[in-house]
């Protein structure tokens, strides 16, 4: 079935011989395709017997990641994490990974300990229920915001700082 549009079109020599208008889902990027290319499910996982080949090897050739990586059919960011993995010492945390004091440790937990005591604080003198209505929450932290810091009453009752601040 032609629509008025197309005849329009097609007698001011729009259209061109062969060409029709794209479907609905096509938005002009060429025909749809029915199935979607095949994703691997998992990443491939190597034997540690194989990455120490392919890093003797390409310590001994002195070829690049790139060719070494091409030559085994691998990926040169594999090749790449391989070796930063090989030159750090046994038991090492990731490079990137933060590492932290043992004091600074100690002070995060004892932080975030108090941070939930006071939760659980408040949740016991609501009898362990939030009340439903905004406003009787806003009213929860007009009664409670003496004793508490706002930046544990509002996350505590689903209420926004900005909220209640509005």
């Amino acid at each position: 079935m032609v629509s008025p549009s197309q005849k329009r079109h097609a007698a001011q020599g729009l259209v061109a011989a062969g060409w029709s208008y794209p479907r609905f889902g096509d938005r002009g990027r060429g025909p749809i395709q029915k199935e979607p290319p095949p994703v691997p499910k998992t990443k491939p996982s190597y034997s540690p017997e194989f990455k120490r080949e392919v890093l003797a090897y390409q310590a001994s050739t002195g070829q690049s990641q790139k060719e070494a990586a091409e030559h085994f059919g691998i990926s040169a960011n594999s090749l790449r994490t391989w070796q930063r993995r090989a030159k750090a010492p046994l038991g090492a945390p990731e490079p990137g990974a933060a590492s932290e004091t043992p004091e600074a440790e100690l002070r995060r937990l004892r932080r975030e300990n108090r941070v939930l005591q006071m939760r659980c604080e408040i949740l016991k003198k609501n009898g362990g229920h939030l009340p439903r209505p905004i406003r009787e929450r806003f009213a929860v932290i007009l009664t409670m915001k003496e004793t508490y810091p706002l930046t544990v009453l509002c996350p505590v009752l689903g209420v926004s700082r900005s909220g209640y601040h509005a």
